[in-house]
């Protein structure tokens, strides 16, 4: 699988796998919608849909309130997030933490999982 994001922009910090089939990418301050459009036009032979959620301006990534720390177990801001997408995640029966905007701000939402359970964390 190779491409290149060569319109618009699109940074890291703004995508999570959801499953082996689904990235989402947050769309805002960083990561464009035509940045995101090619890595769904790279991924979709491979079959791998991708999602734009779209942010509001006072998050710069979608790590700040979104994070994935096992399969299908995630951390999330409700209030910070579509509610599209906060349903979608319920349909797909995740396992979901909730935590306020308070706690996005002081970065306890962008974490890194390590596996076994186990996340690697600022705070």
């Amino acid at each position: 699988m190779a491409g290149h994001v060569t319109a618009g922009a699109f940074e890291g910090g703004d995508c999570y796998y959801l499953d082996d089939e689904t990235l989402v990418i947050g769309i805002g301050n960083r990561s464009t919608p035509l940045g995101a459009e090619i890595p769904s036009e790279i991924l979709a032979p491979h079959g791998i849909n991708v999602s734009g959620i779209k942010l509001h301006p006072e998050w710069n990534h979608l790590d700040m309130i979104f994070s994935m720390l096992a399969e299908r177990w995630c951390l999330v801001v409700p209030e910070a997030l579509p509610d599209n997408f906060i349903k979608m995640l319920y349909d797909r029966e995740f396992d979901i933490i909730e935590t306020t905007t308070e706690n996005a701000m002081q970065v306890f939402v962008n974490v890194l999982a390590l596996g076994s359970g186990k996340v690697l964390s600022f705070k």
